[in-house]
């Protein structure tokens, strides 16, 4: 009992030293992500075969809201509720600000944000660092992205009581590579200067900045598109074999 004693001992102690000096964060050092982050994500919610947008509005993001709680899944983490490609409208011609649909958010995006933080519940958003977005959630109109727009952007996210913001790369940045490096750190200057602390997650960081990508996202894609289908599900089973190899699955505060 004492040998076993004493090496429970030797062990606590090299746990402790090992924690002591481990880095607090992994990632974009805002103090965020530090648990993996977990969430419902409106992506692919459209109805059509080969779907490949999404469709959201207020109701959805209610509804969907209300069974993670009935159904127990906040209780176990899952606090984040994301509108991903489908949320924005034109901007504000005089302002230049962002605006959310009116039809489907009558409401209002600060209205939807304090619901769900009345619930305990964490409100993420989706923006491009193109002059576009992906998708235009099935709208016959562009959405524009937030290239010339980073700290305005960055700014109206924090005054509408966001939490979470995905930064995707579309537009025309997407034959534009060089801007890669730079647009992701000035996104993520332009995040912690906003005066609210908000998890950055990034889609072509990884891309960009490979490991260093860690200084300037909360969460960043290292796989691709992960579409309804089994080869789907294949390939990134594959990919995540990959990504274990080269020891790039971040830690707290950085997640890939």
């Amino acid at each position: 009992p004492k040998a076993m004693s004493s090496v429970m001992l030797l062990l606590l102690s090299a746990i402790l030293t090992m924690t002591a000096k481990a880095p607090l964060a992994y990632g974009l050092d805002n103090g965020l992500a530090l648990q993996p982050i977990l969430g419902w994500n409106t992506w692919m919610t459209c109805d059509d075969t080969g779907c490949g947008h999404d469709q959201c509005s207020e109701q959805m993001v209610k509804e969907a809201a209300t069974a993670m709680q009935e159904n127990g899944m906040q209780n176990l983490g899952w606090r984040y509720v994301n509108l991903d490609d489908c949320w924005a409208f034109p901007r504000n011609e005089s302002t230049g600000e962002l605006r959310w649909d009116p039809e489907r958010f009558p409401s209002g995006i600060p209205s939807l944000t304090a619901w769900l933080h009345e619930r305990g519940f964490l409100f993420g958003l989706y923006t491009s660092g193109g002059n576009v977005t992906c998708s235009s959630g099935g709208r016959p109109m562009a959405i524009p992205g937030s290239e010339g727009h980073f700290d305005q952007d960055a700014r109206t996210f924090a005054s509408w009581g966001v939490d979470f913001v995905k930064f995707d790369w579309c537009g025309n940045v997407k034959k534009q590579i060089w801007k890669g490096p730079k647009y992701h750190k000035e996104w993520a200057k332009a995040m912690n200067s906003s005066g609210r602390p908000m998890v950055v997650d990034v889609v072509g960081g990884f891309e960009f900045l490979l490991k260093d990508i860690k200084h300037y996202a909360n969460s960043w894609r290292f796989c691709e598109d992960h579409h309804d289908s089994w080869d789907s599900l294949k390939e990134q089973l594959l990919c995540r074999a990959d990504q274990r190899l080269t020891g790039l699955g971040g830690g707290p505060g950085g997640w890939a």
